[in-house]
Formats: structure tokens, C-alpha cells, sequence
């Protein structure tokens, strides 16, 4: 019998001396990880203090101190992580780290970094937005329109309100580029483009008025009346009180006049035998017409 209580006395203390060296490896995984904290390795630190966590949950209750502790520097480093993503402008890596300080804050209870990090991410995707929204304008004022409007686009479904803002007149740039070199079906295309994103803005739909009106003037004076005709369909919806109408009917009929086509000038110059400066002149036209 008392060699059976020997027995059991050797193997209590072997434990005990297990639970120890368990107790001071998992004390010393803390504190290695504090020290990572300490020179900002802050990944380096949340695994240390995961694994401390984990070592000292394995010693029992001799271990509640440590693994209180740990919780409440996991969602800490977590947060550490996150902003350093930030601060370096790596929005899209700080809004996920900011998702996982969320998950740990509220797997170990840390109320105050869960609402700090909650709190935070509308103002990142604000920053994030405003970094990406630079970025099109970059490449809008560098003449790149089309790698332009594909950025604030993409801002635009994001619901930046400042994309939504800046497309009609990316599009209106697009179309005085098309006008200038004689893509007059490319610079309708925008124009239209720009006054359907503006919402029917009056001052969008001025300098969009004053492109397609070159545009018929353009057709018209080059042979292609059909297209001129399609753009003063198009003006005249865009703008039905613009008071150009009548002088670009004239030119139309005018054209087709000189064309000998004289069923469609006599329809064209008829639209504008009531404008002030060339009514006299469409008149003049439709008597000689016969």
C-alpha cells in the first residue's frame, strides 16, 4: 500500500510540474506577442496571442487570467491591423481587417472595439471612394475618356454621388471628340448619353443643343441629309424651343434644294418660312419650286 502511494505521489507531482512548464509556455507565447505589438508587428502579434490564448485555455480554470487577457488584446490587435491598412491606403485590405476585428469584438465580447470598428467602416468606403473617384479624374483630365467613364461608372453603382455628378460631362467631352472628327452618329450617341445621365439638366442640354446643331449643320453641308434630318429630330426633342430650329430646317431645305430633290425641300424649307432671319429666304425657295 505504501508503494502505491509513491507511486501516485511521483505521478501527481510530474503533473503538476507538466502544468507549470503548459502555464509558463503559454505566459510566455503572451508575452512574446505583447512584445510583437510593442514594434507594431501587429500580425505577428495577433497570431502570438491566438496561440497564448489557445495554451492557456488547455490549463483549465489556473488559466483564466491569461485567457481573459488574451481576449481582450486579440480584438485590439485586430483593430491595430486594420488601421495600418488604412493609413496606407489600402482601403479594400482595411474594410476585410475591419470585418475581422468585427468578429472577434464580438465572439469575445469587446463592445467598445466592435462599435469603433463598426463606426469605422462608412468612413472608409467614404475614403475609399473619394481615392478611386481622384483616380477617374485623373484619367479624365489626362484626355483618357473612355478609361474614365468606365471608372466612374464603376463609382456610379457604388451609389458616389460625386461619379453620378461628373458622368454627363464625360460623355459631353466624348462627343465633342466624335463631332471633331467627323463621328457624327458617335457624338449623337454621347450626347444623348449625357443628357439621360444629367436627369435633363438645362445646362447639360445647352451645351449638348450646340453640339448636335453642328452636327446637322455638318450632315447637311456634306451630302448626308438623312443624317441631318435624324439630328434635327433628335434637337428637336432635346430642345423644342431652341431658337435655331427654323435657320437649321432652312439649311436642310436649302440642301436638298441644291440637290434637286425637291419633295424634300419643300418639306424642310416649309419649317422655316416662320423664322425671323431666313423665312423670307425658305419662301423665296418654296415659289421656285415647282
Amino acid at each position: 500500500m505504501k508503494k502505491l502511494v509513491l507511486t501516485l505521489s511521483a505521478l501527481l507531482f510530474a503533473a503538476t510540474l507538466s502544468f507549470a512548464q503548459d502555464m509558463a509556455a503559454a505566459t510566455q507565447l503572451a508575452k512574446d506577442a505583447q512584445d510583437a505589438y510593442t514594434n507594431k508587428e501587429f500580425a505577428q502579434a495577433l497570431e502570438g496571442f491566438q496561440k497564448a490564448l489557445a495554451a492557456a485555455e488547455a490549463c483549465g480554470e489556473e488559466g483564466a487570467e491569461l485567457i481573459d487577457q488574451c481576449k481582450t488584446a486579440i480584438p485590439q490587435v485586430a483593430m491595430s491591423i486594420a488601421k495600418e491598412k488604412i493609413n496606407a491606403q489600402d482601403y479594400d485590405g482595411g474594410l476585410a481587417a475591419l470585418q475581422q476585428v468585427i468578429e472577434l469584438s464580438d465572439k469575445y465580447s469587446a463592445i467598445d472595439v466592435l462599435a469603433e470598428a463598426k463606426d469605422l467602416i462608412p468612413a472608409v468606403e467614404q475614403q475609399k471612394g473619394n481615392a478611386l473617384f481622384a483616380d477617374a479624374e485623373a484619367l479624365y483630365q489626362e484626355g483618357k475618356l473612355q478609361e474614365a467613364l468606365t471608372a466612374f461608372q464603376a463609382l456610379k453603382e457604388g451609389g458616389n454621388a460625386n461619379a453620378i455628378k461628373r458622368i454627363p460631362t464625360v460623355f459631353l467631352k466624348i462627343a465633342q471628340g466624335a463631332y471633331k472628327e467627323g463621328k457624327l452618329d458617335d457624338a449623337i450617341a454621347a450626347v444623348q448619353s449625357a443628357v439621360t445621365e444629367s436627369g435633363g439638366s438645362a445646362a447639360i442640354k445647352k451645351t449638348a443643343g450646340s453640339i448636335v446643331q453642328g452636327a446637322i449643320q455638318k450632315a447637311a453641308t456634306t451630302g448626308k441629309l438623312g443624317d441631318a434630318g435624324k439630328y434635327y429630330g433628335i434637337l428637336s426633342e432635346l430642345d423644342p424651343g431652341n431658337v435655331n430650329l427654323g435657320v437649321l430646317a432652312y439649311t436642310i431645305g436649302a440642301s436638298y434644294y441644291k440637290a434637286k430633290n425637291n419633295g424634300q425641300a419643300k418639306s424642310w424649307l416649309q419649317k422655316a418660312v416662320n423664322d425671323p432671319k431666313y423665312g423670307a429666304n425658305a419662301k423665296q425657295l418654296l415659289s421656285a419650286i415647282k
